[in-house]
């Protein structure tokens, strides 16, 4: 009842509520595993990369702030052409750091609103898990598992969402699915 508009109301005839706009803007952290005992073969790497571009260039072209971490560090990302260019040069290493610790540098990322953790599906889902813990209960986060020998879909696990992408061309209704 506090967010009736009581003056539109009388002159329209019809129930008139406020609506609120989050103001807020997002701030987007990709975090991508570039372990390869994260993953299956090298297809499946590459297609985790190419998630992490698709939903970090989006995230460009809606003005929102993104933040890329890989294992080898952080990648520029103040526009599409700069993160696209850093991620082509993304390779794999047993030296990288791994997904926990980065997720933990990351964590301490001011204003962090999305986390979405890039991995393979040779990562165990409770190392992922783990990861998304070092976040704030308040920071929306998602893994996508790069999986080319599975079914693509989506599950929630807790707070999370874990979304399995066989191809890229179905990672766009995946995320069309997430956002209902």
């Amino acid at each position: 009842r506090r967010f009736i508009h009581w003056r539109t109301t009388a002159r329209v005839g019809d129930l008139m509520v406020r609506q609120f706009v989050d103001t807020r803007r997002s701030h987007l952290a990709l975090v991508i595993d570039t372990r390869p005992s994260s993953y299956r073969d090298q297809e499946e790497f590459e297609l985790a990369i190419s998630l992490a571009g698709s939903l970090g260039s989006r995230a460009l072209r809606d003005d929102q702030e993104v933040t890329v971490s890989t294992g080898a560090g952080p990648l520029p990302s103040a526009n599409g052409q700069q993160l696209l260019d850093g991620l082509a040069g993304i390779d794999w290493s047993h030296r990288h750091e791994p997904l926990l610790a980065q997720a933990i540098r990351v964590s301490g990322t001011a204003g962090v609103s999305i986390v979405a953790l890039a991995t393979g599906s040779a990562l165990p889902l409770g190392d992922a898990r783990a990861a998304l813990t070092r976040f704030d209960e308040t920071v929306r986060s998602y893994v996508l598992r790069a999986d080319r020998t599975g079914h693509t879909g989506l599950r929630p696990v807790g707070s999370s969402t874990i979304l399995n992408v066989g191809a890229l061309e179905r990672f766009g209704y995946l995320m069309w699915k997430v956002s209902r």
